[in-house]
C-alpha cells in the first residue's frame, strides 16, 4: 500500500494533543474518537494499492548465423507478425538479431515497423550476448518475455548464465527451434590430429565423415595454402573414417582445411568443411 499525500500524517500530532487536552467523558467515546480521527487522517493521505500491470515487453531474438536454414528469415518474420497481432496496445515488441555480434533491429514501442533483421557477420552464433541485450531492453521491475528463434547451435559463452539472470528477474525465455532438415546431409563430424609434432615427423590426419547413404564423395585437403590431397572415395551409410598423411616442416603452426562434397541436395553445405591448427615444436630458424 502507498499513500498519495503522506504529508497528511503530520496532522496526527495536533490531533493527538487535542484528544489529550479535551478528553471524552467515557472510555468508549474516547476509543471511537481515536478511530474516527485515524480514519479521517488516512482518508486525507490518500491510501492506494498498486496493482500489478499486465502490460509488458516482448523481445524476439532472431538467429542470423550461417547454420540457419534458407527459409529461416521468412519463418522468423511470420513469428514476429503473429506475436505482434496477439499483443494489446499497452504491450511493446522489440527484436534483437544476432550472429557473431548482436544488434537491436527494432526497439520496443517502435510500432509495427517492417523487417526485424540486420546485416552482420554470420560466421558465429553468440546467443549469450543476444540474451543480455534482450534483457537490457526490458525495463526493471516490468513484466517481460523473451522469444528465441534459433537452431540452438550457439558459440561463445554458454547462454545458461543469461537465462539465469532472466529467471532472477522472473522473465521467461521461450524457444522455437528453426533448423535444417538432416535428411541427405553429408557432414564432417570432426578432424583429428596429434596435439603437437616435431620438425620432420610424419603424422596422420583423421577425418570422421557422416553420410546418409552409401555414396561417392569428393574430398580435398589443403595445408599452408597448398593442395595436399584430393580425390574421390566411396563411403558407407553412417560414420566412416578418412585418413591423410603429412610431414611436419619448420617449427610453427600449420593450418589445414578439409572439404568434402556428397550428392546433390545437401541441406547443410556449411558442415562439409573443417579447419585444424597443428603445432610444430622446435627452435625457430
Amino acid at each position: 500500500m502507498t499513500f498519495m499525500w503522506p504529508i497528511g500524517f503530520v496532522l496526527l500530532i495536533p490531533l493527538a494533543l487535542t484528544l489529550w487536552l479535551w478528553r471524552m467523558p467515557s472510555r468508549m467515546l474516547t476509543v471511537m474518537r481515536i478511530i474516527t480521527t485515524l480514519l479521517v487522517v488516512l482518508a486525507i493521505c490518500g491510501p492506494a494499492i498498486r496493482l500489478p500491470s499486465r502490460a509488458g515487453t516482448v523481445i524476439v531474438v532472431t538467429d542470423q548465423s550461417q547454420s540457419m536454414p534458407p527459409s529461416s528469415r521468412d519463418l522468423q518474420n511470420e513469428a514476429i507478425e503473429l506475436i505482434q497481432s496477439a499483443m494489446s496496445s499497452s504491450d511493446s515488441l522489440g527484436v534483437v538479431s544476432f550472429a557473431q555480434s548482436s544488434l537491436v533491429a527494432r526497439t520496443p514501442g517502435a510500432g509495427k515497423t517492417p523487417g526485424g533483421h540486420m546485416d552482420m557477420r554470420k560466421d558465429a552464433s553468440n546467443l549469450n550476448d543476444a540474451l543480455d541485450m534482450a534483457l537490457s531492453l526490458i525495463p526493471p521491475e516490468s513484466p517481460g518475455r523473451i522469444m528465441v528463434l534459433s537452431d540452438g547451435r550457439w558459440t561463445g559463452l554458454n547462454p545458461t548464465s543469461s537465462a539465469t539472470r532472466a529467471a532472477a528477474r522472473r522473465i521467461a525465455v521461450d524457444y522455437r527451434c528453426i533448423e535444417h532438415t538432416t535428411a541427405n546431409d553429408t557432414a564432417i563430424v570432426r578432424l583429428d590430429a596429434p596435439a603437437a609434432v616435431t620438425p620432420g615427423e610424419s603424422f596422420m590426419l583423421t577425418a570422421w565423415v557422416r553420410s546418409p547413404v552409401r555414396q561417392e564423395i569428393s574430398y580435398s585437403l589443403t595445408g599452408g595454402g597448398k593442395l595436399l590431397a584430393s580425390g574421390k572415395r566411396t563411403v558407407p551409410s553412417g560414420l566412416s573414417r578418412v585418413t591423410f598423411r603429412d610431414k611436419a616442416a619448420q617449427p610453427g603452426t600449420n593450418s589445414y582445411r578439409l572439404t568434402v562434397t556428397g550428392g546433390d541436395g545437401d541441406p547443410m553445405p556449411e558442415n562439409n568443411s573443417a579447419k585444424l591448427l597443428l603445432g610444430v615444436r622446435g627452435p625457430r630458424p
